[in-house]
């Protein structure tokens, strides 16, 4: 990589997994609209066919009106090939296979367990993480071995549980979880603004903020615009929301599109907590026990959120594979258009083109005072030419911590399995999750045991006896 502290180009950037199944997709756009940053994206995916498909995919992006970027595309035939010499790795991840995605969002529902997203949280995102943990373990190692000194940044749930798995393969990895959460959450603050004040035109990148938590459960507990509180405003929009929710003009559109919401679970979390929780309400609600927002599925439409089910990923598949036909034939223009998510900020602050303050996941050194040392934790991060360096955020309020102690438990567990290849080492993690609190005991043990064997295949050589 070369930089002249205007454009940086020579930059080779591996993307492991999501290229197969559209994941990765946007990202790839963002990159192809990117003026600053050139160089090469090596794709690696262990669907073959489908990482070809999103190099073609990439090099017809470039030919697209309004495509700035000069990335070339490249489909490696392994990961160690797309990790060679790589000043980046953008991780994806491995999808779940059919039997373990109907079994990570339907499988709890046989006693009574209704999951928003099961993908970070709740039995469903814990499954993932063991699963994720081993995949994670030989990336980690991989980059130790092909490109010790580049930024890995994950990008597919459960980030908590991944970093600790690559953190604990690799401890000098340099590694760091991203999502788009709180730039969403501060981009609502804005028009509660506007909503309650009457005060238009305020950016989400203009407001300074603290925040502190976890991914996909990180809180903003302060938030200025100008000399604006925002958490004052953030207060009485609540209030006057709470019960029909902010749609913002897509009422309904959950019942169709389960990333949809009109924010009740997060409006209602804020008046609780004093703090604005920052990600989709499907995802908020999973960390919680399931007898508020979750007991059945008519809550969750009384609440106004979509759950997350396998027959939309199995739609979603069908869909990119026509609409990639499509593009590949030149039967569709792509429309390209950035997604504002915080990867293309972060690559280019991490080149030395401008300094960048994101929310960001990385081991807690500290920055939040009684959460875990070590532990996954997400708070503001200052990203600069070859450099992470996350804030002090101080401590975290006590009701924020006690919602947050299952959550750090699960860390531990699910680290200590993977460490032995044990899943009995995860029982008390899995016993613990805020939406088994319903489940007795012996019927959440049966259930462990069914997940467990519906990924055996995935965690060959575990011992997957629990009692």
């Amino acid at each position: 990589m070369h930089t002249d502290g205007r454009r940086a180009w020579d930059v080779r950037i591996a993307l492991v997994g999501g290229t197969a199944d559209g994941r990765a997709l946007q990202l790839m756009e963002d990159l192809s609209l990117e003026e600053s940053v050139a160089g090469t994206l090596a794709l690696w995916d262990a669907d073959a066919a489908g990482c070809a498909r999103a190099a073609a995919l990439g090099t017809r992006m470039r030919r697209e009106p309004g495509a700035a970027g000069r990335f070339a595309f490249t489909a490696c035939r392994s990961q160690a090939e797309a990790l060679d010499g790589a000043d980046f790795v953008c991780v994806f991840g491995r999808a779940p296979s059919p039997r373990e995605l109907e079994s990570d969002l339907h499988a709890p529902e046989l006693c009574g367990v209704y999951q928003g997203a099961g993908d970070a949280a709740g039995p469903g995102g814990l499954m993932r993480a063991l699963r994720m943990g081993p995949v994670l373990e030989r990336l980690a190692l991989d980059v130790k071995a092909r490109c010790p000194r580049a930024f890995v940044l994950l990008l597919c749930d459960p980030i908590a549980h991944g970093l600790r798995a690559m953190y604990a393969a690799y401890p000098q990895i340099r590694a760091l979880g991203l999502t788009a959460d709180v730039p969403d959450a501060l981009a609502l603050l804005c028009r509660a603004l506007y909503e309650m004040r009457g005060v238009a035109g305020a950016r989400a990148r203009e407001v300074v903020c603290a925040a502190a938590g976890v991914s996909r459960f990180c809180c903003i507990t302060q938030a200025t615009w100008r000399d604006v509180d925002l958490m004052g405003v953030l207060q009485d929009f609540a209030r006057k929301f709470a019960v029909s929710g902010y749609a913002e003009g897509q009422e309904e559109a959950w019942l169709s599109d389960p990333s949809a919401c009109a924010r009740r679970v997060q409006l209602d979390l804020s008046l609780r907590l004093g703090a604005l929780p920052a990600g989709e309400d499907r995802r908020l609600a999973d960390f919680l026990p399931s007898t508020r927002y979750l007991r059945t599925p008519e809550c969750a439409l009384e609440w106004k959120f979509g759950r997350t089910g396998a027959a939309f990923y199995r739609d979603q598949r069908r869909t990119l594979d026509a609409r990639a036909a499509k593009l590949l034939a030149g039967e569709e223009p792509f429309d390209l258009a950035p997604s504002g998510g915080p990867v293309a900020a972060a690559l280019r602050a991490l080149c030395g083109l401008g300094d960048a303050l994101v929310s960001a996941s990385l081991p807690n050194a500290g920055q939040i005072e009684n959460a875990p040392r070590l532990a996954t934790v997400e708070t503001p991060v200052l990203l600069r030419a070859g450099s992470a360096v996350p804030l002090m955020s101080g401590p975290l309020a006590p009701p924020l911590s006690a919602l947050l102690a299952p959550a750090f438990a699960a860390q531990e567990g699910v680290l200590a399995a993977l460490r032995a290849h044990d899943a009995q080492q995860a029982v008390a993690a899995f016993l613990g999750d805020p939406m088994l609190c319903r489940v007795p005991e012996r019927a959440a043990l049966k259930l462990m045991r069914t997940m467990l064997q519906d990924c055996a295949e995935s965690l060959r050589g575990w011992n997957l006896e629990v009692r």
